[in-house]
């Protein structure tokens, strides 16, 4: 049996953006880039075919094909530029006591006030994730339980290793080249 007692802090939230950032701005890059260069490519032909033809109503597709190549660029940028403090934790001291072992995966969550306690089957959960540091189990696609490997109470982190290898079999991503 593996333990962990975890206290989020915006450690582990950067840590979870950096493993689930990357992969979801380069979907979103490559279409924004491919229409962008479509409209410059389209308000090109339209100021060549105005220059030569000489025709005002050329202009009114230049600028167009030129205003959505501007608003694609505006979407890059901000892709690019999105802030890693828009998820925020809790105002409340938030932390977690997680068990490995046995049928199901064992949480208490604890704040301030209150104490919430969870169970999930190992086949009920999306993924695990090992890091350099990190241990990430993935109950839902974004949500996830992250625990630092300096943060397991009992047992070992190597122990914790084989246990979810074994349990997660292909759903458990070895990533330990990923400096997180």
């Amino acid at each position: 049996m593996v333990r962990a007692r975890v206290t989020y802090n915006d450690n582990h939230l950067k840590a979870l953006y950096s493993l689930t950032k990357r992969p979801y701005v380069i979907k979103k890059l490559i279409p924004k880039i491919l229409w962008t260069a479509v409209s410059l490519a389209a308000g090109i032909f339209f100021l060549r075919y105005a220059i030569i033809l000489h025709s005002s109503s050329g202009y009114i597709w230049i600028a167009l094909a030129f205003t959505f190549a501007a608003l694609y660029i505006r979407d890059i940028i901000k892709l690019l530029c999105d802030d890693k403090g828009t998820n925020k934790l809790p105002p409340y001291r938030y932390s977690a006591e997680i068990t490995f072992g046995g049928q199901v995966f064992e949480t208490f969550k604890n704040a301030e006030n209150f104490t919430i306690h969870m169970t999930f089957p190992y086949d009920a959960i999306n993924k695990a994730v090992e890091t350099m540091n990190y241990f990430f189990i993935f109950v839902e696609a974004k949500k996830a339980f992250i625990i630092h490997k300096s943060e397991l109470t009992e047992g070992s982190v190597p122990e914790l290793e084989h246990f979810l290898a074994s349990v997660f079999g292909k759903r458990f991503i070895d990533k330990r080249s990923v400096r997180i």
